[in-house]
C-alpha cells in the first residue's frame, strides 16, 4: 500500500467546482438506499465519499463531506435530528478518504484497508458514540455504549466487504473516466518538483542497467535543462501531474510518465502534442529498454542509426 498523506489540491476555482458536483452526488446517493433499518440497512453514500476523497484529497474532501452532511439534515432533512457528532464524522470520513486514495495507486488491497479503517473509525466508534450521547440527551435508552457497539458491530463486518467492492468498482471507473478527460498543458514553474520527482523515479525503474548515482549527480543539470526546454505535461482533472514530455526544437529530450500512470496511453497523448507542432521527432533511447523501443514504435518511429549503448529512433509525418 502507498504511503498516506495528508496533501492535497488547492482550494482553487477548479477544484471547488469539482467537490460542488461531487456533493451533489454524495446527497443523492445518501438519499437511496435498500434493505430495512430494523435488520439491515444498506446505502450507497459511502461511493461519493470514496470518489470525494480520491479527487478532492483530504481536506477539500473532509470539508466537501461536512457541507453534504449540513444540506442532507437541514434543507432536505426528512425528519431526522441533527447532531453535530455527524457532521464531525462526516469531516473525518472525508480526510481518511483523501488520505487513503487521493494520488495513490488503486488497489483490492488498498480499497480494503480503506474502508476498514473508515468503517471502523466513522461508523463503528463514531456513529456508536453520537447514538449513545443522543440516547442520554433524551433519556430514549438504557442501552450502554458497549451494548449499541456489539449491536451495530455485526452489521458493519457484513457490509465491510460489500462497501470494498462497490468503492473498487467504483474508483476503477473514475480512474478510466479521467483519463479520458486529462489535459496537456505548457509546464508551470510550480511544477518542477513533481516533474523532476517523476524524471527521477522513472529513470531508476526503467534503467536498472545504469548506476543510480548517474541519475542524482545529474539531477541538477537536467532540472536546469527541463526549464529551458520546451515542456508539456499530462495533467489530471484534480492537477495532478501524471508525465511530460520534454522538447528542443524537434528533438524529444525526454518521455516520462509516473508509474501509476503508465500503460493508460498517456505517453501516446504527449506525443501527438509534439507530432502536431513537428513534422520531424527525433529521440534517442538505450538499447536495453526494449520496453521503450516497442513503444516508439508503436507510435511510428523507426530506429535511423545505434552504438552500443543506443539508438536513435525518428518519426516522420
Amino acid at each position: 500500500m502507498s504511503t498516506l498523506s495528508f496533501t492535497g489540491p488547492r482550494f482553487i476555482t477548479k477544484n471547488l467546482t469539482l467537490a460542488a458536483m461531487l456533493v451533489v452526488l454524495q446527497v443523492i446517493l445518501n438519499k437511496l438506499s435498500i434493505g430495512d433499518p430494523a435488520v439491515l440497512k444498506f446505502s450507497f453514500g459511502f461511493i461519493a465519499t470514496a470518489l470525494i476523497g480520491y479527487c478532492l484529497g483530504p481536506w477539500i474532501g473532509g470539508w466537501s463531506m461536512v457541507v453534504s452532511d449540513i444540506i442532507s439534515n437541514t434543507i432536505l432533512n426528512s425528519g431526522s435530528l441533527f447532531f453535530p457528532g455527524f457532521t464531525l464524522s462526516a469531516f473525518i470520513s472525508g480526510v481518511i478518504a483523501g488520505m487513503f486514495l487521493y494520488q495513490q495507486r488503486i488497489s483490492w488491497q488498498q480499497i480494503l484497508i480503506y474502508e476498514f479503517f473508515q468503517l471502523l473509525l466513522t461508523n463503528v466508534i463514531g456513529t456508536t458514540l453520537w447514538l449513545y450521547l443522543m440516547s442520554l440527551s433524551c433519556s430514549s435508552s438504557s442501552h450502554t455504549f458497549m451494548a449499541l457497539l456489539f449491536i451495530r458491530l455485526p452489521k458493519e463486518l457484513i457490509t465491510w466487504p460489500i462497501d470494498a467492492c462497490i468503492s473498487y468498482t467504483a474508483a476503477i471507473i473514475t480512474i478510466k473516466f479521467n483519463f479520458k478527460i486529462i489535459m496537456i498543458r505548457k509546464m508551470k514553474s510550480t511544477d518542477i518538483n513533481r516533474v523532476m520527482d517523476i524524471w527521477l523515479t522513472t529513470n531508476l525503474e526503467a534503467h536498472p542497467f545504469i548506476n543510480p548515482n548517474y541519475w542524482y549527480q545529474n539531477s541538477s543539470n537536467v532540472q536546469n535543462a527541463i526549464q529551458q526546454a520546451d515542456v508539456y505535461c499530462s495533467v489530471s482533472a484534480n492537477e495532478h501531474i501524471q508525465g511530460f514530455i520534454g522538447l528542443q526544437d524537434n528533438y524529444i529530450a525526454g518521455l516520462f510518465i509516473a508509474k501509476e500512470y503508465q500503460s493508460q496511453h498517456l505517453g501516446t497523448n504527449l506525443l501527438n502534442v509534439a507530432k502536431e507542432k513537428h513534422q520531424q521527432l527525433v529521440l534517442d533511447v538505450y538499447l536495453e529498454n526494449q520496453r521503450a523501443i516497442k513503444f516508439y514504435h508503436q507510435n511510428g518511429f523507426q530506429i535511423t542509426k545505434h552504438n552500443s549503448l543506443e539508438a536513435e529512433m525518428t518519426w516522420l509525418k
